[in-house]
């Protein structure tokens, strides 16, 4: 009877010692609650590999095999936070999923965030209205390492083109002239239906012009310098009482450019579109480019040899080819080409 009692004691002092050594925030119950700050003001985050998996549905990015912690933060007056996690001294590969509700049983998953800064820190942009909890979930990715790293929470100002009715101003230019579009992290969702035609995670951007005299406007996207690779877009018309319809939505139509956009759109000279771009899951941070071109402007139209031969593609970035209707070998007729400036290459 002793020695049962003995194994009994035992047990339960090994199924304590279990228990006490998981974090309070193992499970979404026990996030633990975080202050926004005007500046970010980290909070030190352990993974001992005590952790557990949470009761909540795989996330989905980053790699995640379980072992995460829980946090929570209360949006402020502002109605915008940014939640940024940062190296220490340990970990260096984190993924974040964030999530709404009114406690963990009605949670609402919004976004899941990891990009490639000093190692792999995640930063979103997350609007709501005041006093709305927001609830955070970080894990080391692939759970198999232990170790530390910096989180915080601090209220942002979003770029002024976060949302439509901010929308930047893009010119219509007769060549391909980029603007390059910087994404920060702190960009947030839009008010407006997400995209159906690839992955969105929110912090997306918008921009607006006005058709140019021919009606015709090609709008693209393409790399910059690597930081960011695959992007997604949409076009939308807009009414005169300034409401939004969208037109198309694309995921890598533009060919010349892997993993970027291309989108033609038809209508009448002034007539309003609005662009909205983001990057595909919302993971990083970094440039791309950004043009609207007027293809009729950069085209060939000459009423005495149109129907002499056809070029494509049309417009064209480096190669174009010439497929003519017959052949000029051994004739009096001569070919030049000029580029849109008239010089002759």
């Amino acid at each position: 009877m002793k020695k049962i009692r003995l194994l009994g004691l035992l047990y339960v002092l090994v199924f304590t010692s279990l228990t006490i050594a998981q974090p309070s925030n193992n499970l979404c119950l026990g996030a633990i609650e975080l202050t926004v700050g005007a500046t970010c003001n980290n909070t030190l985050v352990t993974i001992n590999g005590t952790e557990t998996g949470s009761l909540i549905t795989n996330p989905g990015c980053a790699s995640y095999a379980g072992g995460d912690l829980w946090y929570k933060v209360q949006i402020p007056a502002s109605g915008n936070v940014a939640i940024e996690g940062s190296y220490n001294a340990t970990i260096m590969n984190v993924g974040m999923a964030i999530y709404k509700g009114n406690n963990c049983g009605e949670l609402s998953f919004l976004l899941c965030n990891v990009y490639s800064g000093e190692g792999n820190f995640p930063r979103a942009g997350v609007p709501g209205d005041p006093n709305e909890i927001v609830y955070i979930r970080v894990w080391e990715v692939g759970n198999d390492l232990t170790g530390s790293f910096n989180l915080c929470v601090y209220e942002i100002d979003p770029p002024e083109n976060d949302k439509h009715f901010g929308a930047s101003e893009l010119l219509v230019e007769n060549n391909y002239e980029n603007i390059q579009v910087e994404l920060q992290g702190t960009e947030t969702y839009s008010s407006v239906a997400d995209p159906e035609c690839t992955t969105y995670n929110g912090g997306d951007l918008w921009y607006k012009l006005n058709l140019p005299a021919s009606g015709e406007v090609v709008v693209q996207t393409s790399n910059y310098d690597g930081s960011i690779n695959d992007t997604g877009m949409e076009i939308y018309a807009v009414s005169e009482s300034n409401e939004i319809s969208l037109i198309d939505c694309d995921d890598d139509g533009n060919g010349d450019s892997e993993g970027f956009e291309k989108i033609s759109v038809s209508g009448s000279e002034g007539d309003e579109i609005k662009i909205r771009i983001w990057q595909l899951n919302n993971e990083g941070i970094g440039f791309f480019n950004l043009c609207a071109f007027d293809p009729l402007a950069m085209g060939i139209s000459n009423t005495e040899t149109d129907n002499l031969f056809n070029i494509f593609p049309n417009p064209a970035k480096t190669v174009v080819t010439i497929k003519l209707q017959e052949s000029i070998v051994g004739s009096s007729n001569r070919a030049k080409i000029y580029d849109i400036l008239g010089k002759n290459n």
